[in-house]
């Protein structure tokens, strides 16, 4: 059987990585990179979390056809929100923050 410990880290693995988060904030904060490193960063994030707002849209039984402009639009918040985000993990997982924002965007 497995440590809490050890099922707890697994849990916060698929959170979301904290050195992406912080590079991001930190390019979100105070552009410190390039425009390549920030494209870089920003793809990656991307690449890993549209799905998972389309699905979280899709679970609070967003219409199909409004999915575009709702996922449009939680990015701007998320881009907007992220870099003062407070990433604690023992309180909040970043996932649950954006399923809330997602949530309240929809209804």
């Amino acid at each position: 059987m497995r440590s809490l410990d050890a099922t707890k880290a697994r849990f916060l693995e698929r959170d979301i990585d904290p050195q992406l988060l912080r590079a991001l904030q930190s390019e979100l904060r105070f552009h410190s990179g390039s425009k390549r490193e920030f494209d870089e960063t920003f793809q990656r994030f991307y690449e890993i979390y549209a799905p998972v707002i389309r699905r979280f849209a899709l679970k609070c039984r967003l219409p199909a056809r409004d999915l575009d402009d709702c996922t449009q639009d939680v990015w701007c918040k998320l881009v907007a929100r992220l870099p003062d985000f407070q990433f604690q993990p023992e309180h909040c997982q970043f996932q649950t923050w954006l399923y809330v924002l997602v949530h309240n965007h929809v209804i």
